[in-house]
């Protein structure tokens, strides 16, 4: 587990280095300054969050990829809560030029993460019932989620249904189908 950790962190290093290099009319020096500043964090889950924040910031990182990678992870166990991470400290200024030179208006806050789901709404790509009348669902994003409760369902969804799965108050997860809500959790 703590190997894949440090191979996300390197990756996410990776990327981060290639992304700020490939900044057009960037500043390669300061982009890498913010990179080592989000190193001395301590914690992987607060580093990871900082490179976020760094490429955010950069405009490298973009908000649906991260609502994307958000509907893949929902439900999994293992998905961390992300640390809240102020933003890196602002470049040097350079000393002021000889002749006055226009300046460009100030730019828009930096983007701010995703919220974190608490519901899902997808469709159906698959369902099989088992030997003990528990229904395993595979959604659109490829989630496979298994029932959990038993509950009479006459009709079980079908490929392309519309499902809702949303967090419960205890910590495990409702599916919604038509008017049927059960509990399920996700396996995969």
């Amino acid at each position: 587990m703590s190997m894949r950790i440090w191979t996300g962190l390197a990756g996410g290093a990776l990327l981060a280095v290639g992304a700020a290099q490939a900044q057009p009319g960037g500043d390669a020096a300061a982009n890498w300054e913010a990179v080592v500043q989000c190193a001395g964090r301590s914690g992987a889950a607060a580093r990871h969050a900082c490179i976020d924040q760094v490429l955010r910031d950069r405009g490298v990182l973009d908000r649906e990829r991260e609502l994307s990678d958000a509907r893949q992870s929902f439900g999994q166990e293992r998905r961390a809560a992300p640390a809240p991470v102020p933003a890196p400290a602002p470049a040097p200024v350079p000393a002021p030029a000889a002749a006055p030179v226009a300046q460009a208006p100030a730019s828009a806050p930096p983007p701010a993460a995703p919220p974190e789901l608490k519901a899902l709404q997808t469709q159906v790509a698959a369902v099989r019932t088992g030997a003990d009348r528990v229904l395993t669902i595979t959604t659109a994003e490829g989630a496979v989620w298994r029932q959990t409760q038993t509950i009479d369902m006459r009709i079980p969804p079908v490929k392309g249904d519309t499902i809702e799965i949303e967090e419960s108050a205890l910590g495990g997860h409702r599916c919604k189908f038509g008017s049927k809500i059960f509990r399920c959790r996700r396996v995969n």
